[in-house]
């Protein structure tokens, strides 16, 4: 699963990450307030870093919770697209599996860019492999709408090490 490469400014007054489990509502608020960058970065740049911080607690669940039911989770490689996850079942399902697969993943917003409803990270994620610490980056760019992320399209991961 190509999840791997993926996988806060202020939020608004009138959302916020409940129903989430208590510990899980806490562990992604607590996240949340960690990788706060700027309050011009706005709710939508808060609604990405509130994902990361859920992926970080490894807590699909609460992943779901920021997603539309339709969420789309893409690869884009060349001139192909590929659906890594289609819908928010589909996403908790994958998720919960990669989780599984790789239980010291973590994953860090190197940079963050607000275009209107869209936002442009470059990401790394880290994990332990039977060699040791493996690290890859990857551009993403997330599109919000109705306080929920709706698609996800991942660029190519760039590998430690690569050119």
């Amino acid at each position: 699963m190509l999840l791997v490469s993926s996988c806060l400014a202020l939020w608004p007054a009138t959302a916020s990450p409940a129903g989430l489990p208590g510990s899980a509502q806490e562990s992604v608020a607590e996240e949340a307030r960690a990788t706060q960058e700027s309050p011009a970065d706005g709710w939508r740049a808060t609604l990405v870093r509130q994902l990361v911080a859920a992926f970080n607690a490894h807590d699909p669940q609460a992943m779901g919770a920021l997603t539309a039911d339709g969420i789309q989770w893409l690869s884009i490689a060349g001139s192909s697209l590929a659906t890594e996850a289609e819908g928010r079942a589909a996403l908790i399902e994958g998720m919960t599996s990669y989780f599984a697969d790789f239980p010291t993943v973590r994953s860090e917003i190197e940079e963050l860019a607000v275009m209107g409803d869209y936002v442009v990270v470059r990401e790394r994620v880290t994990w332990n492999s039977a060699t040791g610490r493996r690290s890859q980056a990857s551009m993403a760019v997330w599109e919000i709408a109705d306080d929920k992320i709706v698609r996800v399209w991942y660029y190519p991961a760039e590998r430690e090490g690569e050119g």
